[in-house]
C-alpha cells in the first residue's frame, strides 16, 4: 500500500512523504521504521475526550518506498 501511495505522489510530482502515527501504535511505528522512515517530530492529538500521543514518520525521497515493493 506505502508503494502504491508513493507511486501516485511521484506522478504528481510529490517526492517527499509525511505521516502520523499513535506513539502507542508500536506496530504501526515499527511499521514505518522498516519502510526506512526517519522518525522528525511529536505531538499531541484529541479524539473527542481522549488526548493520545502522535509521532511523525517522514520520507525525503519516497522512491525508496516504491523499490522496496519490489
Amino acid at each position: 500500500m506505502m508503494a502504491t501511495i508513493a507511486a501516485h505522489f511521484l506522478k504528481a510530482d510529490v517526492f517527499s512523504m509525511l505521516v502520523w502515527v499513535m506513539k502507542k501504535n508500536e506496530s504501526g511505528r515499527a511499521f514505518y521504521k522498516r519502510l526506512g522512515g526517519k522518525y522528525i517530530d511529536h505531538r499531541q492529538s484529541r479524539f473527542g475526550n481522549v488526548t493520545v500521543k502522535d509521532e511523525a514518520y517522514e520520507w525525503l525521497d519516497i522512491t525508496t518506498l516504491v523499490r522496496h515493493q519490489n
